[in-house]
């Protein structure tokens, strides 16, 4: 009667046989040979669209998700992921860039008698060379966007003076979106 070998039976077993080298090295070139076969068929990702999320500190405790996307409303946020006391907020597709900068603007803005932070943060977490890296780079190009537009919103300060207000307004108006007048005037204090 022959009992059920165990795997460490079996392996000595086949210790003891002394498995041919070449089976063993044949055996490795095919898998290796499967492998670049998937990938070679595995078809091209597409490029995703950017994707930029803000952190949203200083919130109070008891504040609800749906309150803060009510303050956040004119910009739009694809994703809220809330805490207590604190907030990320995703802007994904082609409208992201737009969105995000209409939600800086809530810096130091207020939401329920608190003063709360809003910047610009990479996923991921960590505290890598890599992601310092991807911040910096982020942030230099906000940095650069905010400068054209602070120099945009002077000149259209100047044009407001020397004579055509409506039109300028109107130009004023859509570079702040769909943001309430109030609001506006509590962003610029």
């Amino acid at each position: 009667m022959s009992e059920k070998l165990t795997k460490k039976q079996k392996k000595a077993l086949q210790f003891k046989k002394g498995a041919p080298e070449k089976e063993i090295v044949k055996e490795q070139d095919a898998t290796v040979e499967k492998k670049r076969k998937r990938e070679e068929e595995a078809p091209a990702k597409k490029k995703a669209p950017p994707r930029f999320i803000l952190f949203v500190g200083n919130l109070p405790y008891d504040l609800k998700e749906e309150e803060l996307k009510e303050h956040f409303k004119t910009a739009n946020p694809s994703n809220v992921r809330m805490r207590k006391g604190f907030a990320f907020m995703e802007f994904e597709g082609n409208e992201a860039s737009k969105n995000l900068h209409i939600a800086l603007r809530f810096h130091h803005s207020t939401l329920k008698y608190r003063k709360i932070n809003v910047e610009l943060t990479a996923g991921g977490g960590g505290n890598s060379a890599k992601r310092r890296k991807k911040l910096d780079q982020k942030n230099a190009a906000l940095q650069d966007e905010l400068t054209e537009r602070i120099e945009q919103e002077k000149k259209t300060k100047l044009n407001t003076k020397s004579g055509s207000t409506e039109e300028s307004s109107k130009a004023a108006a859509s570079d702040f979106g769909n943001i309430h007048p109030d609001r506006l005037r509590q962003i610029k204090k």
